[in-house]
């Protein structure tokens, strides 16, 4: 099989070594091209593989060409030596977006591959050159990105350089081409600029879309303005505040056909207070009730009334559509408390609405208890009491239930107006964050029940909570968190229609939120288990589930589009905002100041690279993300449809087919192929796992992490030897660029682990030595590392650091903090002095003074007054005199005198440090207090007698005679 090149020998390998390889022989002059898995790889034809069976290769779906040999890479473009790696060519540059590879079967002869084109001197051109456009008759799987510099390229071949792909545009000369930017648009022409930021970001830039409409409709435009309208509600349909914008336009025209349609399109999914108030409007102005013989207008508005309050009338704000349908209640005919017909109906039909809307927590739920409370007593005292006695509960329930809730939601804010969430760390993060938790904690509250509902009425409790969620997903459209715990809740309580429901609207809203697609992929497997009766029946189950991944996967691809040409526009902009002052330096002609030009051209070009690098790092940052979320996106396709199809076949479906999709359409990291060969592994053990783990090894030669789990594999396989021949080569791989040196730290400390468990003293040592070399700051603990242990889930533990309790009361003495200083020379004469913080005579520059048996504080002596004397003030006469003075006495003699601590306890206390010296030392106030609770102060207790302080206030000043200090708590006198 010299003709197949190695992407399609190692397909076909998985074939060859399970039973399922049984198809015909397929046709051996195909090729898969891969998309770049790393780096973009383009494939070249290898030797002959004996372990390679061509039968078992499943033919693409394109059809094959016969190859020409005017066709074959070698006549178009001379090669000299290009650079491989892993067998494969590749370009100068190892980033994925930068070299797209192009080629299709049948496109040329022979292996069906397009090399890559290569200047004279044999290294890579340019690859970001030309941009080729889409056309009708290319094959849609062609990626149409060339690696093609006509300049770079000889005038002789020039001509044939290109592979034969029709209708190419002509080819730029320039050095730095870029795709050119739209040309600039007049100041002006409003429309087009709107319309251009629209463009480039319609779900962002909101203030676009207004602006597009509001400039339709100033000019009289209104056909524009729905035509934009309509654009927009096909985005964001929830936004209710822009729908009644939109009726407001249609009836100020009087478009009442216009109006009706509206209605039909916002109503059903869009619970908001003020979109069907304008609804109830609408059907009052349309039925006049002051023309109203026969009475057929005052019914179609109650009945609309009734409708919007059965939807929509426990929100929180539906008090005031309460309010209007008791008004509109009393101005019907009749009288209650009359005699005639209607007047019992108007009588029956207000104590309804009035005993609903005094049970729902809002805000007019006091003002309509007052109003039914006079409705009742002025009908029949007696049974208007019973009437109030028996609705008082629900009432006080939900009067103190509003009261919480507009605590809780006072900030809330329940703008409809789509808003994207802002990234962690920029503006309008916390503010965000913030009105996340006041939802959360709505959402909450109302699942406690306040109102005291699940014991009568669990549909109305159920009901209330599905109403908060939907005003939660209506304000935080694109949050996907609010829409998946709803569905999961509807799930919970047996609602299943209201899930998917969710689920959906959610999808909907945001397509790129794996949370919302892996949900419903679940929910589908598990719903469609029963249903697989046959291979037809099977594959139609893999179809359903396989949906929500597609849709999932179609918008992370649609994502990395959109940064890649966000990207090259702003990269254009940058250069076509130096170009002038570039320009203006090149056209200057001043030998004199050839340096100063140059330099200022230098410095000019510099600060356009930082932009340019600025640009490209945050754009790179963005699509590194999403192909990692594509990647583990493609992941979970393949675990679910092996659940469903099994391992499968290479265009037919199944786990395989999966991984063989994800490898044409790219982006990809390591993961996908870690993932796909350890299912090989581990559900079928299969030698195909190691045939995949080979295969990424050559497209991700310096990923450490792929080459961890690839080594891992090879042990657990115990094919140990491979595996230290794997780590070696990896290794040396990666220490040869000193910038790599910290990728292999995880191989060695992986490697020291198993060597140190399996394998001889010798080679951990050697082991340990280049370790030593290549890791100084971690030489130390090589030692230990051997010993431990890391089993996961577990909190390691190292046994060489084990110090163990010998003696309690010689190693686990408890600390005793003193706050007091000792001053007095007859106690510690030679101990050094410590520090304390509390103020002494030296610091507040005040003599020294002898300690004195006096509980009061010493007088502090004026330093300019010589005799020193003690001021002293004459005592004004007492104002308690008389029979207000023996009140007084009376009343402090009749007052209990507070409980003295005992001495023991002072002493100990004073031992305490200060709070603020404490804090990081963790004393224990419970325990202290427990201690003192349980101690036995009576027993030895003598009489207490006056202790010494210093004068200063510092502290005691020794102990009295034959005191005894405590022993350490927990510990016995020996």
């Amino acid at each position: 099989m010299a003709d197949f090149g190695d992407e399609a020998a190692f397909m076909q390998s998985m074939q060859t070594d399970n039973a399922l390889s049984t198809d015909p022989p397929a046709e051996s002059n195909t090729e898969q091209v891969e998309s770049s898995d790393a780096g973009d790889v383009t494939l070249e034809s290898e030797e002959e593989d004996e372990d390679y069976d061509p039968s078992a290769l499943v033919t693409p779906a394109l059809p094959v060409s016969a190859p020409k040999p005017s066709d074959t890479v070698e006549n178009e473009v001379p090669s000299a030596g290009p650079r491989t790696k892993g067998g494969f060519i590749v370009d100068e540059s190892e980033d994925e977006e930068d070299v797209p590879a192009v080629g299709t079967n049948g496109m040329n002869g022979g292996n069906g591959v397009i090399e890559e084109q290569r200047s004279a001197t044999g290294t890579p051109l340019n690859t970001s050159d030309v941009q080729i456009p889409k056309t009708e008759d290319m094959p849609s799987n062609v990626n149409t990105t060339l690696n093609v510099s006509a300049s770079s390229l000889p005038s002789d071949i020039r001509a044939t350089a290109t592979p034969p792909i029709p209708n190419l545009p002509q080819i730029s000369d320039q050095a730095n081409y870029a795709s050119p930017l739209p040309k600039p648009r007049s100041s002006k022409d409003a429309v087009g600029i709107l319309e251009d930021r629209i463009k480039e970001d319609s779900r962002g830039d909101i203030e676009a879309w207004f602006g597009l409409i509001s400039e339709y409709r100033s000019k009289g435009k209104f056909d524009d303005a729905r035509a934009v309208y309509d654009r927009y509600f096909k985005l964001f349909p929830s936004d209710a505040e822009l729908w009644i914008q939109w009726l407001d336009m249609e009836l100020e025209n009087s478009e009442f056909f216009r109006v009706d349609s509206i209605f039909h399109r916002a109503l059903v999914h869009l619970p908001h207070v003020q979109l069907w108030s304008k609804y109830l409007d609408y059907v009052r102005r349309r039925n006049n009730l002051n023309n109203d013989a026969d009475g057929k207008a005052r019914q179609i508005v109650s009945q609309a009334y009734e409708f919007v309050l059965q939807t929509l009338g426990i929100d929180k704000d539906a008090g005031v559509l309460w309010r209007e349908y008791i008004d509109f209640l009393k101005s019907g005919p009749g009288t209650p408390g009359g005699t005639g017909w209607q007047d019992q109906q108007k009588m029956d039909t207000l104590r309804k609405a009035y005993r609903q809307a005094i049970a729902i927590p809002t805000q007019q739920v006091e003002s309509i208890w007052k109003e039914y409370y006079m409705f009742e007593t002025q009908l029949n005292n007696v049974t208007g009491r019973k009437f109030i006695q028996e609705k008082s509960p629900a009432y006080f329930s939900a009067k103190q239930s509003w009261f919480q809730l507009h605590r809780l939601t006072a900030e809330l804010n329940r703008s409809t107006i789509p808003r994207l969430p802002p990234q962690p760390g920029f503006d309008g993060d916390t503010e965000y964050e913030e009105q996340v938790k006041m939802w959360k904690a709505w959402i909450e509250w109302e699942k406690t029940d306040p109102i005291d509902l699940r014991p009568d009425d669990h549909a109305e409790y159920m009901r209330r909570i599905l109403h908060v969620y939907k005003q939660a997903t209506i304000t935080l459209r694109f949050e996907p968190q609010f829409w998946y715990e709803a569905a999961e809740f509807c799930y919970n309580s047996g609602k299943d229609t209201e899930g998917e429901a969710f689920l959906k609207n959610g999808i909907e809203a945001n397509p790129e939120s794996c949370l919302l697609a892996f949900r419903y992929a679940d929910q589908i497997e598990m719903t469609s288990a029963g249903n697989q009766d046959g291979d037809d029946a099977v594959k139609r189950r893999g179809n359903q589930v396989r949906a929500p991944y597609d849709k999932l996967l179609d918008a992370l691809y649609d994502l990395i589009k959109v940064n890649t040409d966000r990207e090259a526009n702003s990269v254009a902009r940058i250069q076509e905002s130096f170009a002038p002052r570039l320009a203006q330096l090149s056209s200057i002609d001043d030998a004199d100041n050839e340096d100063e030009q140059q330099a200022a051209q230098k410095a000019l070009l510099e600060q356009q690279n930082t932009q340019i690098n600025a640009v490209k790092a945050g754009c790179k940052a963005q699509v590194d993300l999403l192909q990692k979320t594509l990647t583990y996106t493609w992941i979970a396709l393949m675990r679910a449809l092996r659940r469903v199809q099994g391992k499968g076949k290479i265009g037919e479906g199944g786990m395989r087919h999966v991984f063989n999709q994800a490898r044409k359409r790219g982006k990809l990291t390591s993961d996908v192929y870690i993932a796909s060969a350890l299912l090989e592994h581990y559900c079928y053990k299969d030698v195909a796992a190691t045939k995949i783990f080979e295969r990424g090894m050559k497209l991700f030669p310096e990923d450490e992490e792929y080459a961890l789990e690839y080594i891992k594999h090879l042990l657990d396989i115990n094919d140990d030897t491979n595996a230290r021949a794997t780590f070696e080569a990896v290794v040396n791989r990666l220490v040869k660029d000193p910038q790599n040196i910290h990728k292999a730290k995880n191989l060695y400390m992986f490697f020291h682990r198993y060597e140190s468990n399996y394998g001889e003293l010798q080679q951990i040592r050697k082991l340990e030595a280049r370790m030593k070399e290549l890791f100084p700051n971690d030489a130390a603990n090589l030692f230990s590392h051997r010993f431990n242990t890391s089993i996961p889930l577990q909190k390691p533990f190292d046994p060489t650091s084990v110090r163990p309790v010998i003696s309690l009361p010689a190693q686990m003495r408890p600390k005793i903090f003193q706050s007091i200083e000792q001053h007095s020379p007859h106690i510690h004469q030679d101990s050094p002095p410590t520090f304390s913080p509390r103020p002494t005579n030296a610091h507040l520059n005040l003599p020294d003074q002898q300690p004195r048996l006096s509980p009061k504080r010493p007088f502090a002596a004026d330093p300019s007054d010589e005799q020193a004397h003690p001021r002293k003030y004459p005592r004004g006469e007492s104002p308690f005199k008389g029979a207000a003075g023996r009140r007084v006495n009376a009343a402090k003699g009749n007052q209990q005198a507070a409980p003295s601590l005992p001495r023991d306890v002072n002493i100990f206390l004073s031992m305490l440090p200060r709070a603020e010296q404490s804090a990081h030392i963790g004393i224990p106030p419970t325990a202290i207090m427990k201690v003192l609770r349980h101690c036995n102060l009576t027993q030895g207790q003598h009489q207490a007698q006056p202790m010494a302080r210093i004068g200063s206030g510092q502290g005691y000043q020794q102990p009295p005679q034959g005191f005894q200090p405590p022993q350490p708590y927990g510990f016995q006198q020996r």
